[in-house]
């Protein structure tokens, strides 16, 4: 049996990376592969602290005064351990190498048939813990994929370009994950790039449905689901309180420390994302499973320390014709809650099929 191997972002607590981690391995598995994912363990090049309360929206002072008193030290510790029990739990999911690091990769065995360089923003060298690792430059094979990477923003740092344009021509075939992604990648290399849908939208609700579980913290209340990897706008929430308490609904804000629904896994979050009301979010992955999952979703505009990460979010609304999604700024419109997505699933069909017949090409599949 062939194998091939996955480089992507292998580390931390995202439940976006994990869930296209396991899209991939089991998209290559389906053809008939042994998949194996390289963990990979990046120096991280500042401290998480100032990130970790920044996207809060509050100072870390005041984060942790805030935490002191409304949660005792032990409540909050049990949160953490067991969102790290629910990741490792789904981890299991997944098949990894032994762990390496940015002093150790050039060492990762060369016996695959095939190495896999995507989804996610593995190619967004804007982010702290960004490393040249991911262009698979430690490799003298040809035998290197591309699946659906992620720049992330809209442009690629100056001194950067040279260590991309020398990484990837030596790759056969490229594709990306959006259309500003290409394009940068177009104006770099002159060579064809396909733009793919993420991995987490090759395999079907069925198939998600398969690794679910239910929040033991779950109480069977009606709720919005709220996941926004930004920083903290005051107005928007604001008027989702007002939404909800309009239409009598629980806010689950998932990514609020002080939330007992802060202590899940990725299992834990396609549940939530599945049985929610309606979803208000500003993340790409979270937009996906509501799509996947047939649920009205509204798309927020991100703040965020980083250089603008909209060209994912609105690859996915141009192509999918989804328009109506994005926040008004104002309030939550009838379009919003719509959720009749008859030509979004026709159009996904479709991509399900470019981006198979892209990845067999790439793999020298024939049939």
């Amino acid at each position: 049996m062939k194998k091939v191997a996955i480089v992507t972002i292998s580390w931390g607590k995202n439940y976006g990376n994990k869930l296209q981690n396991y899209a991939t391995q089991e998209v290559y598995k389906k053809m008939g592969y042994k998949v194996e994912t390289i963990k990979f363990k990046p120096t991280i090049k500042r401290k998480n602290n100032s990130k970790i309360s920044k996207l809060r929206g509050i100072s870390l002072n005041k984060a942790i005064s805030k935490l002191k008193r409304l949660i005792c030290r032990k409540r909050l510790n049990s949160i953490e351990d067991n969102r790290s029990m629910c990741f490792e739990k789904f981890n299991n999911k997944i098949i990894f190498t032994k762990e390496y690091t940015e002093e150790n990769y050039m060492s990762i065995p060369t016996n695959y048939d095939f190495y896999s360089v995507g989804s996610d923003q593995v190619w967004n060298a804007y982010f702290p813990d960004y490393s040249d690792y991911y262009l698979l430059n430690f490799l003298k094979t040809k035998n290197k994929i591309t699946y659906s990477p992620s720049i992330g923003t809209n442009s690629i740092p100056e001194e950067k370009i040279n260590d991309f344009k020398e990484a990837l021509s030596k790759f056969k075939f490229l594709s990306c994950r959006e259309e500003e992604g290409a394009t940068l990648l177009k104006n770099i290399l002159n060579k064809d790039v396909e733009v793919l849908i993420d991995p987490t939208l090759l395999l079907t609700s069925d198939e998600w449905s398969k690794v679910i579980s239910k929040p033991k913290c779950h109480n069977n209340k009606k709720y919005i689901l709220c996941y926004f990897l930004g920083m903290k706008d005051r107005k928007n929430f604001k008027i989702i309180k007002k939404y909800a308490k309009d239409h009598n609904l629980e806010i689950i804000n998932l990514l609020d420390p002080m939330s007992k629904y802060y202590g899940t896994g990725p299992s834990e979050f396609l549940f939530l994302e599945k049985n929610a009301e309606i979803i208000f979010t500003d993340s790409f992955h979270s937009s996906v499973f509501a799509l996947i999952f047939n649920r009205p979703f509204v798309i927020f505009k991100r703040n965020d320390e980083y250089k603008n990460m909209d060209s994912r979010l609105d690859t996915l609304i141009s192509k999918f014709k989804l328009v109506n999604r994005r926040f008004d700024g104002q309030q939550i419109t009838k379009e919003n809650e719509n959720n009749d997505y008859t030509l979004a699933y026709d159009i996904l069909k479709k991509e399900r099929e470019k981006s198979i017949q892209f990845i067999k090409k790439s793999l020298g599949i024939k049939k």
